[in-house]
């Protein structure tokens, strides 16, 4: 298993992935779109060449925000999240007051647990933020 920058053959695998994990992914078109942007840090988990989680998040002068992060349904609680996560706070961690941001579904118990563990605090919440089911939205931040 390691840990790679997000490239354009890997999409079709990667939104499959998102596609399984959430009510409104993202297509491919839009990941495509992330690698032609100077902000995004796309990773990518890979096991013999099959895409088992990815992370996407924008670094803005240490203003990290996670725009989606998934695991192939067959992988998770394996690690793989907390892999990405490990690599992305590597990445962002030697900027003067890097801190990571997120909105999870209020109803996300799972990935709710995932981020506190991780140490990301809420910050507030966003109602009425998701839409198909409608739900809330709660703001997370990590300082690093």
């Amino acid at each position: 298993m390691e840990i790679v920058n997000m490239t354009k053959e890997l999409i079709p695998q990667i939104a499959q992935i998102e596609a399984q994990s959430i009510p409104q992914p993202w297509s491919e078109s839009d990941f495509e779109f992330e690698l032609t942007n100077k902000f995004a840090i796309n990773l990518v988990c890979v096991e013999n060449q099959q895409v088992i989680g990815f992370l996407c998040a924008h670094n803005v002068y240490g203003q990290c925000n996670i725009n989606s992060i998934a695991t192939h349904p067959d992988h998770r609680n394996e690690g793989i999240a907390t892999k990405l996560l490990s690599e992305l706070i590597n990445r962002v961690k030697d900027l003067s007051d890097a801190q990571i941001t997120l909105e999870v579904r209020l109803q996300n118990k799972p990935a709710i647990s995932f981020y506190e563990k991780q140490g990301f605090v809420v910050q507030g919440t966003r109602a009425n933020f998701y839409k198909n089911p409608t739900d809330d939205a709660l703001l997370y931040t990590l300082k690093i």
